[in-house]
């Protein structure tokens, strides 16, 4: 992502003053949006190597900080890590941004899934985002008409299908392993789900070596996002 723009600072952006807390990669390239965005929105921005780092603290006032991560480059799909810190950002009232995203419409539409609010690809120009960053504060999604459309007619065709016909694989989960498939899609660890569930780790992990046979996937990512179409 290029960061250059000629003008003065954008008045009317509803940012302003806000938090905005960036996770990039290289620290310079992370400076360099954070000062970008504070002269042009009027943000407050930090920077910061990795999402560990980043300090608890969500909505203050109303307002949501706004996470702007960096993606990896070397992953086209969502990897479990990524969909599970998704998670864990949400549960603490942020706002999360992908910036330098490879143009990959299933990467796009994973992210969605993981309630992602804007894609930043690695050739938008600057006002790209700043607008992008200022339509997400105001309660919108900034990604690609056709990947909103694609999205929706997806989720519609599969809620027309449930309505007209039922599941025979969500037949065929128990009560018990729907909770933990649910537990999964949250980002929560086989240990989590242990404590949670009053069991051992053992017996969780039976449960998934079950879930994951019967619903024909081959991970906890994929396991997340059948449980985000399905459950």
């Amino acid at each position: 992502m290029s960061i250059e723009m000629k003008g003065g600072h954008c008045g009317d952006c509803c940012y302003k003053g806000h938090q905005v807390k960036i996770v990039a990669k290289s620290r310079f390239l992370g400076e360099q949006i954070s000062i970008f965005l504070q002269e042009h929105t009027g943000a407050r921005c930090s920077v910061f190597d990795s999402l560990h780092e980043l300090a608890d603290g969500g909505c203050r006032h109303g307002n949501k900080p706004l996470i702007l991560l960096e993606a990896d480059k070397e992953h086209i799909n969502l990897t479990e890590r990524l969909c599970s810190e998704v998670s864990n950002m949400l549960k603490k009232d942020h706002l999360l941004a992908i910036f330098n995203t490879p143009k990959s419409a299933r990467f796009e539409k994973d992210a969605l899934i993981c309630g992602v609010r804007g894609i930043f690809h690695e050739y938008d120009r600057a006002e790209d985002l700043i607008r992008g960053v200022c339509s997400i504060t105001r309660g919108e999604l900034w990604v690609s008409r056709k990947i909103m459309s694609e999205c929706f007619i997806e989720r519609q065709t599969a809620s027309m299908q449930h309505i007209h016909a039922t599941d025979p694989v969500l037949e065929a989960l128990t009560s018990r392993q729907k909770t933990i498939l649910s537990l999964i899609a949250s980002g929560a660890s086989n240990q989590k789900i242990a404590d949670n569930l009053c069991i051992s780790t053992h017996t969780v992990k039976t449960h998934i070596y079950n879930i994951f046979r019967k619903i024909d996937v081959p991970s906890r990512t994929q396991a997340a996002l059948w449980a985000a179409k399905n459950l």
